[in-house]
């Protein structure tokens, strides 16, 4: 009896041990998928975010075209982290938490949203905590509320409802703590999204905040799924609760602890301004539209360029041209020549030409202690802002 028993267990064990490696399988070939289609979105969207850049700098202060520019550059950034959030898919990820103003963030997703939900759902806001604000990723909370009210419009569908978000200031009621909740003592900003649609039976509200567990039908796709978004309210030492009668709609209830904005202090000393108009830039970039779209921004900046779909011909020009760069700007993946050898073999040139290295994915570039020196990396799509910085500061070192 104990030898079959033994047997049996050595077969469940063995079966749980096949079904572990199926998975870990499963995970990596995602992970490398998702590298992937990271990779290729960050090709995608460099183009637009700098074109956009570019035409902030050209486009002057007329207000209506300014505006809508300025939600193309939000929307690129928006897209920007979310390949940052695919790169990291199967990797422990750092959160960037930092002080942020919901009420601002809402706005901008009210706006998507007015487009992307079906005419005959009615948005209505009642946002009156506008200067508070709260601990957290902007990326993820802009998922949460992006995931709660698309489900809230799911709710209403067909016949359309209204969807009502509500932001104010708040104190958590006693009866909502648990006995192992360690929560800031308070105020709350209060986020409640509200829709008038079919509303959630009793049982399915104890199970809903399970992992895996969705009421939608295969196909419909389940976002970022409840017991994600619990779990990171939890994380910013918050809570998300949900009110439902069937037949008349729900709400979901987010408390997330107000904190204070540090004082920003106004320096008083003058940034340093390079001559723009006497510093040569080389380009190098296979990807010919990322390659005109940066050329274009940093024209528009002032600076000189001169631009090589690849890295021979950069070394060619650096060899036997008499006017050198003052710094060479290259994307890191290339074919036959990575952005590292190319600034690798350009030292052996021009050993102290300041360098910058444009990545999809960062962690793939290793510098020598050597080689890094003036020499920086950057993630793209890259900001005007963020290529701004570098510039100063290779530029500044330099002159």
């Amino acid at each position: 009896m104990t030898d079959i028993t033994q047997k049996k267990q050595a077969e469940e064990k063995k079966v749980l041990m096949d079904i572990h490696m199926r998975q870990v399988q499963k995970m990596e070939a995602m992970g490398t998928l998702a590298g992937g289609v990271a990779h290729d979105l960050n090709n995608i969207l460099t183009p637009i975010l700098i074109h956009t850049e570019t035409a902030l700098i050209e486009a002057g202060v007329e207000p209506k075209l300014k505006s809508r520019l300025e939600e193309i550059r939000g929307a690129s950034l928006r897209a920007r982290d979310l390949a940052a959030q695919i790169l990291n898919f199967n990797r422990p990820k750092d959160k960037k938490l930092g002080t942020l103003r919901l009420n601002i963030l809402i706005k901008e997703i009210m706006k998507l949203l007015r487009s992307a939900l079906p005419s005959n759902i009615d948005i209505v806001q009642n946002l009156t905590a506008a200067n508070s604000s709260v601990q957290a990723d902007a990326t993820e909370m802009h998922q949460i509320v992006m995931n709660l009210c698309t489900n809230a419009a799911h709710a209403m569908s067909p016949k359309g409802g209204v969807l009502k978000v509500t932001l104010e200031e708040a104190q958590i009621p006693a009866k909502r703590f648990s006995a192992d909740d360690k929560n800031h003592p308070g105020p709350y900003l209060l986020l409640k999204i509200a829709d008038t649609g079919k509303g959630i039976d009793e049982d399915i509200r104890e199970k809903i905040f399970e992992p895996y567990f969705t009421t939608k039908k295969p196909g419909e796709g389940t976002g970022l799924g409840l017991a994600v978004v619990k779990g990171i309210i939890k994380s910013y030492k918050g809570i998300i609760d949900l009110e439902s009668e069937p037949g008349k709609g729900t709400c979901f209830n987010i408390y997330l602890p107000i904190v204070k904005e540090e004082a920003k202090q106004t320096s008083t000393k003058c940034p340093v301004r390079i001559n723009s108009q006497k510093a040569l830039l080389s380009i190098v970039d296979d990807d010919r539209p990322s390659l005109m779209a940066m050329s274009s921004l940093l024209s528009a900046m002032g600076y000189r360029t001169e631009i090589f779909t690849n890295p021979e011909e950069a070394l060619f020009s650096l060899a036997n041209k008499q006017k050198k760069p003052d710094l060479i700007l290259t994307d890191y993946s290339m074919p036959h020549m990575n952005g590292v050898e190319l600034i690798s073999k350009i030292r052996k040139l021009k050993p102290d030409l300041p360098a910058v290295i444009i990545t999809g994915q960062r962690d793939q570039v290793i510098i020598d202690k050597e080689q890094g020196k003036d020499v920086k990396i950057m993630q793209k799509p890259v900001t005007r802002q963020e290529i701004t910085n570098i510039l100063n500061e290779l530029l500044s070192s330099t002159s």
